[in-house]
């Protein structure tokens, strides 16, 4: 039986990593009252309106910003190192406004001033969810900061072309978030979060307003209402781009790290051969062969990255 006040993990963690935002899908054992608590980093990377429970109908949510409220707490100031920390009470906690206990004077300090009894608590946001039930549940949101990208290696064994080819995604983690993931899926092509879509297209209205002032109020109307706003990604037609990358193996993604793992196994060939590039001129010209490669997959898409050849 679950109570409110256990510490919820998830016990499945899935990224699902498009080019411009990754979803983040963590199924968990949720209580009645289900409340995760996100870092003032990783919440402010979060795309708005997507955090989303699914598998437990939501009765209500509530999001609560948590600071770093230190009113009414003890505390210990050292203004000089030849001084003896005097300890003191929190007023306000903004502006560090103290009151000395054995003086009853007030002051304010700097934060390097201040010595703590108890860990402080971490600034962020705290989201509340009442199910209608406890049970299992998924909860789903995307985020900027973590993004991925390809990275070939190629060497060329032999004259005829012998050769190894590896195929590696560098996953990057931009916030301060760990996560420990036990599925991973890699996307390639270009899907847009709607909310993006939108801006792009009001700045586009803006700079044309700008440029032409005799446009008439019902021509803009017409323009504003044809802007879709219903919360979805992309275009349609952008789905038939998208290319899936499935990784079974778990792992962990450190703060601001970076982790690469082999990601696909392409059969390719390659030929070399060597190219010149001459303008047109009536002047003899003097100028070295370039040496290129000609590298084609035979059973799988390569998204486009960088590729390191060794010979």
């Amino acid at each position: 039986m679950l109570t409110d006040t256990e510490l919820v993990l998830p016990n499945f963690t899935e990224l699902r990593i498009y080019p411009s935002f990754t979803e983040i899908r963590q199924q968990y054992n949720a209580p009645k009252n289900f409340t995760i608590y996100f870092s003032r980093d990783v919440f402010s990377n979060i795309a708005r309106g997507s955090l989303s429970i699914e598998g437990v109908p939501i009765e209500s949510k509530q999001i609560v910003p948590k600071a770093n409220n230190l009113e009414n707490q003890t505390i210990f100031v050292q203004r000089h190192s030849n001084e003896e920390p005097q300890e003191c009470n929190v007023i306000q906690t903004d502006g560090l406004l103290l009151q000395n206990i054995k003086t009853k004077r007030y002051f304010h300090a700097q934060r390097h001033e201040i010595e703590y009894i108890n860990i402080p608590e971490q600034e962020g946001t705290e989201v509340t969810y009442v199910l209608k039930h406890q049970g299992k549940a998924t909860l789903s949101y995307q985020i900027h900061g973590i993004t991925w990208s390809p990275q070939y290696d190629l060497s060329i064994l032999s004259d005829d072309c012998q050769h190894m080819f590896q195929a590696f995604a560098e996953i990057t983690n931009g916030t301060k978030q760990v996560y420990r993931i036990d599925q991973t899926e890699l996307l390639g092509g270009d899907i847009v979060l709607q909310r993006d879509v939108a801006s792009k297209r009001r700045r586009d209205r803006s700079r044309s307003r700008s440029r032409s002032s005799s446009e008439s109020s019902d021509e803009d109307d017409e323009e504003f209402d044809s802007c879709d706003i219903t919360p979805a990604v992309g275009e349609p037609g952008e789905l038939a781009g998208l290319y899936r990358y499935s990784i079974d193996q778990p792992f962990v993604l450190l703060a601001k790290s970076t982790f690469g793992l082999p990601f696909i196994n392409a059969t390719i060939q390659v030929s070399k051969y060597v190219g010149l590039t001459l303008p047109f001129t009536s002047h003899t010209q003097i100028r070295k062969l370039q040496r290129k490669y000609r590298i084609e997959s035979i059973d799988k898409f390569l998204p486009g990255g960088p590729l390191t050849i060794r010979e």
